[in-house]
């Protein structure tokens, strides 16, 4: 789907370990479902995420891709939050209501198969993109049903995610615009 595309963070590297930090003294909450199980996760809780502020702060040049990218003019983060997965942990299929975009930064990926995994609207058929690797954001429409699978690996999966909404068109990007 030319819907679902990735972007990689040029600096991953030299904040990968600031960032995780930052995770590592933030309050979390354990999920557990009958559908989830999330070894560590702020989605639910009312606070401040630091992480954000320092990944933002890093990221204009693609603030500007995405701009320019969706035609529009303004760039809003609606909702951020982490997610850490250890063995065996799994976020079943759903969607971010309420947003025009959704992202998720792997900031620990030891394994591509451990990518976010989408459903096909059209051909009724999940995928992954290929070749996601750790630094990487996956940029996706947030009413397309997407999961993460389960990790069958030792190794920790931690994301970062943020939903968006987009102000107003920028006239400038489309034809006949001034």
């Amino acid at each position: 789907m030319n819907n679902i595309w990735k972007y990689h963070y040029t600096n991953h590297e030299k904040n990968k370990d600031v960032l995780l930090d930052t995770i590592s003294s933030c309050d979390f909450e354990i999920i557990k479902t009958h559908d989830d199980s999330i070894s560590k996760s702020d989605y639910y809780l009312d606070r401040t995420r630091p992480y954000l502020n320092i990944l933002m702060n890093d990221l204009k040049d693609f603030q500007q891709i995405m701009l320019d990218h969706y035609c529009c003019s303004e760039i809003h983060i609606i909702g951020a939050w982490f997610q850490q997965y250890n063995n065996s942990d799994v976020h079943n299929w759903h969607i971010h209501a309420s947003c025009n975009i959704s992202v998720v930064y792997f900031l620990e990926l030891h394994n591509e198969n451990d990518s976010t995994e989408f459903f096909d609207l059209s051909s009724r058929k999940s995928f992954q993109l290929e070749n996601v690797k750790e630094g990487d954001l996956l940029i996706f429409p947030g009413f397309i049903p997407h999961r993460t699978p389960q990790n069958k690996f030792l190794d920790r999966r931690t994301i970062i995610a943020f939903n968006l909404n987009f102000g107003s068109v920028n006239m400038n990007l489309l034809p006949g615009g001034s």
